[in-house]
């Protein structure tokens, strides 16, 4: 099927730009969005926002770069230590030092994921797990809320992401 489809985009390669393959982007990610939910109201409205892009910086710097720009004055991004570290940088450079909070997970909170995991080697303990990243969340959420003086974190941004790197 392979050699099908790369026989038929090189015969043609203007043809395909022009007529085919906007059509499989839309169609791709379509079945991306389906897989990702299973509610058709969020699937419609999943679907008015999902963008195909050509490589994750490139999404995250839009993403990010918009709610800096878009958000409200000195608006908060949350992100966990153990993030990528392009994502890191581009949270600090749009939002400031001041309103990108790093999570201490590395520190505070995989020690305690670790003695989950050694204490129920034969149990899956996923919720747990979760429990774990939510309650980094909450602390993170609680020490700035504090230091603020403000009782509501609403318009920030939370970056979940599990891009490995070696750098």
């Amino acid at each position: 099927r392979a050699h099908s489809w790369r026989n038929f985009l090189e015969s043609q390669p203007l043809r395909y730009f022009d007529r085919f393959l906007l059509n499989h982007l839309v169609h791709g990610a379509r079945c991306m969005v389906d897989f990702v939910t299973t509610n058709e109201v969020d699937a419609g409205r999943i679907r008015e926002g999902t963008a195909l892009i050509q490589n994750v910086t490139s999404g995250m710097n839009a993403v990010v770069g918009g709610h800096a720009r878009c958000g409200e004055r000195n608006s908060l991004v949350f992100y966990y230590d153990i993030a990528y570290g392009s994502n890191k940088k581009m949270c600090q450079t749009y939002h400031g030092k001041e309103n990108a909070i790093e999570i201490p997970f590395e520190k505070d909170f995989l020690p305690l994921m670790r003695k989950v995991l050694t204490t129920t080697l034969n149990r899956k303990d996923g919720d747990q797990n979760a429990e774990i990243f939510i309650s980094a969340l909450d602390a993170a959420i609680l020490n700035v809320t504090q230091k603020s003086g403000t009782s509501s974190v609403a318009g920030s941004l939370l970056i979940l992401d599990h891009i490995t790197s070696n750098t």
